[in-house]
């Protein structure tokens, strides 16, 4: 397999990971110190969203072997936002144990362009590129 195969299937499995984060039933200790602490849950929501913005960036670098174009940081950029926004929505409207909230889709937009800013990073493709010279 080549670095685009992998790039685009990590992509879609975290986008799958994400997607049963947020519809299955998860039944949490209510004591458990880490859920005391306040908007907790949106931290996992930046986190999940930033690692599959950053990883959609990357599948667009490893097609076009040079840092993320504008025009493919506002494709990954909508169509992460659409999947968040659509998330809420089945989260709100088909499931029973969750719902949908307009601030996690505000966290999972931070995360967006945070992951995207990062895959953008010069100094991340100097990293890439540092690691494909050490392995030829």
């Amino acid at each position: 397999m080549n670095n685009t195969t992998i790039a685009i299937a990590a992509t879609f499995l975290w986008a799958a990971i994400v997607f049963c984060l947020h519809v299955i039933k998860v039944d949490l200790p209510k004591d458990e110190p880490l859920l005391q602490i306040p908007h907790a849950d949106k931290l996992v929501h930046f986190s999940l969203f930033a690692v599959m913005s950053f990883l959609a960036g990357r599948c667009y670098t490893t097609i076009s072997a040079s840092k993320i174009t504008f025009s493919a940081f506002v494709v990954v950029l909508i169509c992460c936002a659409v999947y968040g926004a659509l998330l809420e929505w089945i989260q709100a409207y088909l499931t029973t144990e969750r719902s949908g909230d307009i601030w996690d889709w505000m966290a999972d937009l931070a995360g967006i362009i945070t992951g995207l800013i990062i895959a953008r990073s010069p100094y991340l493709r100097f990293f890439f590129d540092l690691q494909r010279r050490e392995s030829l």
